[in-house]
């Protein structure tokens, strides 16, 4: 008939349920947020989880007939990572080379959402420290806009060249890096819904997968898919292994 069409929402991430933004202040401020989300997940004919977690908690929660679609890959974007792989100069010999592209280590005053690689960034120096003339040394390749926080950690690592950040980059040149380098770092807050779009640029790319990782859909996606390693982020000797 005349009625409204139907609808779809779709949570890129949780609302009140793991939310990027800090909790409102006020009883009232969070009390009008939570009448909204709900009347958005109850009346809409379909709401759409980017994860898991996401889902399960529109459903349990608030009765929402909620469904979960993962993220995917867009092979119109080939073209363009073709040509640009093809522009790419970036000699690497006699290093294994671990890749993390985007942001780094994100302000750790984010909570569960920030990132802290500052164990890696110890066992790297160590394996790279006891690495004898029979093994290769591990070089970090860091693509993307680096931070004051980022030059800081690095700086206090000591890493000297076995560090390397190569500036922002764009996309297409980013994906063609990741499908150059011998291993794929992802680094991960706490958030059990957390697993960003880079994963599955990623997964894509067909490299081996270092995922630091801990109780969260990234680390249940990587174990699921026999993609990579998983590690707890602050487990500095399971890193060194």
């Amino acid at each position: 008939g005349g009625g409204r069409p139907a609808w779809i929402a779709d949570f890129r991430d949780g609302w009140p349920f793991q939310p990027l933004a800090a909790r409102w202040p006020t009883a009232a401020q969070r009390h009008i947020d939570a009448a909204l989300e709900r009347a958005v997940a109850t009346r809409a004919q379909r709401t759409i989880g980017a994860t898991r977690p996401i889902a399960d908690d529109l459903e349990r929660r608030l009765g929402s007939r909620a469904r979960w679609i993962p993220n995917g890959w867009d092979p119109d974007l080939e073209p363009d990572i073709a040509a640009a792989g093809r522009e790419l100069e970036i000699e690497e010999q006699g290093w294994v080379t671990l890749l993390h592209t985007g942001l780094f280590s994100g302000p750790r005053a984010r909570g569960p959402r920030g990132r802290d690689p500052r164990a890696l960034l110890r066992a790297l120096r160590a394996i790279n420290d006891e690495a004898g003339s029979d093994r290769r040394r591990i070089r970090l390749l860091l693509a993307g806009r680096p931070t004051v926080e980022d030059q800081e950690l690095v700086q206090q690592a000591a890493l000297g060249d076995g560090v390397r950040h190569l500036g922002l980059l764009d996309r297409a040149s980013a994906v063609a890096l990741q499908r150059r380098a011998d291993c794929l770092l992802l680094i991960t807050g706490s958030d059990s819904s957390e697993a960003t779009g880079k994963l599955f640029e990623y997964l894509a790319a067909n490299r081996p997968l270092i995922a630091l990782a801990a109780n969260n859909e990234a680390a249940r996606i990587v174990d699921s898919t026999g993609t990579g390693v998983v590690v707890a982020p602050d487990d500095e000797p399971g890193i060194d292994a």
